[in-house]
């Protein structure tokens, strides 16, 4: 039940963001109205909004891929498998795309780099969790770093741009993903000596 109240006033205040600002006090109203309490924001957020963002973060994670899993495609490579999760994200924020903004320059300030690192690496590994990678050396950490940039680049791309389809995004999207291909490859042939003692598989190879 704690949970189910938590998604619920989470989901409200996603959308109230973009009216009332990205404020603790506005957290607390939208809270206050689903359950008639003032303390309930305080109970269920115990750090305020960085637990709220990194809740709603979250969420958002497990709906793209439960998506991702409903929709069952057949993919020919693991960089399709990673543009289209991450353009599925995209399709989950899109209706509250303004609270977003908000959320991006809350997020863009040198106090919670902390914070916007550990959103942006939660997403890169329910991706590459999903796509089939279980590496557990170095390679594990390459592969979440790299698409934690191109996570980061990608949300600034589409927030500020216009495009309904999100065509330009989806464009700019796959650039970047080529781009750190060739990137990963540079590493890879680099790295390719060191003792690997454990095995990294995916569903396609890049």
């Amino acid at each position: 039940m704690k949970t189910d109240l938590k998604d619920e006033i989470l989901t409200q205040w996603l959308q109230d963001i973009a009216f009332d600002g990205l404020t603790w006090s506005s957290l607390q109203n939208t809270a206050e109205r689903i359950t008639g309490t003032k303390d309930t924001a305080a109970a269920l957020f115990p750090h305020k909004l960085n637990t709220a963002l990194t809740n709603i973060a979250y969420n958002c994670d497990l709906h793209m891929i439960e998506m991702l899993e409903e929709n069952n495609k057949d993919y020919e490579s693991i960089r399709e498998m990673v543009g289209d999760a991450v353009m599925t994200r995209l399709s989950l924020m899109q209706p509250n795309k303004e609270s977003y903004r908000l959320i991006s320059a809350y997020l863009a300030r040198p106090t919670n780099v902390v914070l916007t690192n550990k959103i942006l690496w939660q997403t890169a590994d329910k991706i590459w969790s999903w796509a089939g990678d279980t590496a557990t050396d170095y390679n594990r950490y390459t592969k979440r770093g790299l698409l934690t940039g191109i996570l980061g680049a990608t949300y600034i791309y589409w927030l500020q741009g216009s495009d309904e389809n999100n065509t330009k995004t989806k464009d700019f999207l796959s650039r970047r993903i080529e781009n750190t291909v060739k990137i990963g490859r540079f590493i890879g042939s680099v790295t390719k000596k060191i003792p690997n003692r454990h095995s990294s598989k995916c569903k396609k190879q890049a």
